[in-house]
């Protein structure tokens, strides 16, 4: 059953390969510049001689948005169809006036329009039919514009609009997707900022309270040790002792007024260096070492840990040759690549989407200093585009190929009509 199934499917297989093979070369290719010109620039393209009766009927057809293409080759109604299908989509790609076109071969006619439906469409084939057969083409022309404008009254102003409103293109998702995110992250950042002065002026409190706090602790020290100061006479000792005394009260007097961040931050920092100084005042007293400065201090705090020793793996030794190897103790996990640099997006979009600021003002140095964060990016966030196609036209014989135009284009509406037998040279010479 299985050697049967596989003898039925390979045929079809190389058959859809072999389609596959020739349509390739064509895919996105363009009809004949100077034809689509041609037809742009006087809506006719004739490679049979005209009459003045043809003439006429291209010019009506013309003023109806109508062009109309005669080549002389071969061709029946598919064929037809295909060429004003490629016709039609690069005479759009011109914004030319022209949205219909009929097309007539030796064997048959099509047309495609973007400006009429296919209920007015099949009628007006059917009315130039008999024109176009017998070698009236001037007549078949006339027939098929008459009995299109007829039935598609008012389509032809209205067809557009539908179309180009009836769907949604591509860009149109991209730039409403886009708009979208802007408006999120606006709301977002605006949310964010907020939270970040609140968090900023708590924070603030907060620090102003521990300043106070400091100033309370340390005022019985102050006082406790200004006789021993002077006592020692010592006048490096005295000089130091005033000038935390001073700071002391200073900042006694202006903890209170502080209105900013920056402002408690510069107390915070001189009521640290004064508590050091009497650090320093009590080590010389007792010969003890002198404490390092806060200066020094946060220097030891933010320098990097030395990375760890990198451990070797454990060696075993082969029972068969004695030779000793490393021995592996898991799957190896790749570094870097694509998926570094996909996880690296993520985290970033994420600690936008999730909380993450756009900027913002920065916490107070004590603030951070309580909870180890220096900004950067990390959790807390950054920083703180059917149918028939068309072909080449070559004289003698036409190219089909599969459409590879944006899928935004409005919808064709095409049909033809075959002969049924080849008309004689001197039907299609007028």
């Amino acid at each position: 059953m299985a050697r049967r199934r596989g003898r039925l499917l390979a045929p079809i297989g190389l058959a859809v390969l072999s389609c596959l093979v020739v349509a390739a070369p064509a895919a996105g290719a363009h009809a004949d510049p100077a034809l689509i010109a041609a037809l742009d620039d006087s809506g006719r393209y004739l490679e049979v001689e005209a009459d003045a009766t043809l003439d006429e009927a291209i010019d009506r057809a013309n003023a109806e948005g109508i062009a109309f293409a005669w080549l002389d080759q071969p061709g029946d109604s598919r064929v037809a169809v295909s060429l004003a299908d490629d016709y039609v989509e690069d005479l759009e790609e011109l914004g030319s006036r022209y949205r219909t076109v009929v097309v007539l071969l030796g064997d048959g006619f099509g047309a495609t329009s973007t400006a009429y439906d296919q209920g007015s469409l099949d009628p007006a084939l059917d009315a130039a039919f008999d024109g176009f057969r017998a070698g009236a083409v001037g007549r078949g022309l006339d027939a098929f514009t008459d009995r299109l404008v007829e039935d598609g009254a008012g389509q032809a102003g209205s067809a557009g609009g539908a179309d180009s409103g009836g769907g949604i293109g591509l860009g149109t998702i991209i730039v409403g997707i886009a708009v979208i995110a802007a408006v999120f992250l606006v709301v977002r950042a605006v949310g964010n900022r907020r939270q970040q002065k609140k968090r900023a002026a708590t924070d603030m409190e907060e620090d102003r309270a521990e300043i106070r706090e400091q100033l309370k602790n340390n005022a019985d020290r102050v006082i406790s040790l200004g006789d021993r100061v002077i006592a020692s006479g010592d006048q490096e000792l005295i000089t130091t002792y005033e000038e935390a005394s001073a700071t002391y009260q200073d900042v006694s007097l202006n903890v209170a007024g502080a209105s900013t961040p920056a402002e408690v931050d510069a107390l915070d920092d001189r009521i640290d260096e004064a508590e050091w100084q009497l650090e320093f005042i009590e080590a010389k007293l007792d010969g003890r070492p002198i404490p390092p400065r806060p200066s020094d201090r946060e220097a030891d705090e933010l320098e990097p840990a030395p990375p760890a020793p990198r451990a070797e793996p454990p060696v075993a030794t082969s029972p068969r040759t004695g030779r000793s190897y490393p021995r592996t103790t898991g799957r190896r996990r790749p570094s870097g690549g694509l998926g570094g640099l996909a996880g690296g997006l993520g985290s970033i979009l994420g600690s936008i989407v999730l909380g993450g600021g756009l900027g913002g003002p920065n916490r107070s140095r004590r603030a951070q200093r309580r909870t180890g964060g220096h900004g950067g990016i990390g959790a807390g966030g950054i920083g703180g585009s059917g149918g028939l196609g068309g072909g080449v036209l070559r004289r003698g014989g036409a190219g089909r190929r599969r459409s590879s135009r944006s899928g935004s284009r409005r919808p064709a509406r095409r049909g033809g009509r075959s002969f049924g037998r080849s008309r004689s040279k001197g039907g299609r010479n007028l």
